[in-house]
């Protein structure tokens, strides 16, 4: 050791002993969600026996990222205890486009309803597409147009608070091939448990369809369109603007 350290001293057949007898309590606990929960319960005795041995739990501090933006999805994860805040960031609105002016706020055309569209893959595909022109800007004309990489800046907006027996990290099973949309991060202490995307693969959950079914309904819901986060900000803004712009005129005509 480089500096002063104090060891624990455990024997090997102790520590086994220990381990042997958090994975019993941790199978039970898992075997517990299975049965409470909608994910899982259409596989067969023998695979849910294999997840449940084959569960990893593990714990964060408050304001750990357990991953981010962008990142592979590499697990499924159940919150076993605290609180996780999904955060979805996009390319910065535009505070000002044209629209239609109603008491000095731009409203321009509501999006879709994105809570009830279940093509997930479309929005994915869409939100990729959009920030692929964030990006870029096309310059010139006629045959020199060329495509510039612009420094793009982002706005950060939590798109789901998660609690105990909530699931996230669906990509894991839906397509692991899908960099992850969101960020998670801890608002306070967590467990987790979390399932390995390739075994999950692997165990044929994709063909169970009640499992299926509750996991394009979180991520649908936990992943807003970008178009749906843009409006909400940029009318937010123009509100704001508007809100400043009267209380000025309010205490201008008290003083006049």
């Amino acid at each position: 050791a480089s500096q002063p350290t104090n060891l624990l001293m455990l024997h090997g057949n102790d520590y086994q002993r220990v381990m042997g007898a958090t994975r019993v309590i941790l199978r039970q606990e898992v075997k517990e969600l299975f049965h409470q929960g909608n994910i899982f319960g259409g596989l067969p005795r023998k695979k849910r026996d294999i997840l449940e041995s084959s569960v990893i739990m593990r714990a964060y501090a408050a304001n750990s990222v357990i991953f981010k933006q962008g990142d592979p999805a590499k697990y499924l994860y159940v919150v076993k205890q605290g609180v996780v805040s999904l955060v979805k960031s996009i390319p910065r609105p535009q505070a000002f486009r044209t629209g239609t002016e109603t008491y000095g706020v731009t409203q321009d055309p509501e999006p879709d309803l994105w809570v009830l569209d279940s093509n997930w893959k479309d929005r994915l595909k869409s939100d990729a597409a959009d920030r692929e022109r964030a990006m870029h800007t096309t310059v010139g004309s006629g045959g020199r147009r060329l495509s510039v990489q612009n420094k793009m800046e982002t706005a950060e907006f939590i798109a789901g608070v998660l609690g105990s027996g909530q699931i996230f990290g669906e990509l894991a099973v839906l397509d692991p091939s899908q960099p992850s949309p969101l960020k998670a991060v801890c608002f306070t202490s967590v467990d987790v448990y979390c399932f390995e995307s390739s075994l999950l693969i692997a165990l044929g959950v994709r063909f169970d369809a009640e499992t299926m079914t509750e996991l394009q309904r979180s991520l649908n819901f936990h992943n807003p369109q970008d178009g749906k986060l843009d409006y909400y900000f940029k009318n937010r803004l123009s509100w704001e603007k508007a809100r400043t712009s009267l209380l000025k005129q309010i205490k201008q005509t008290q003083y006049d």
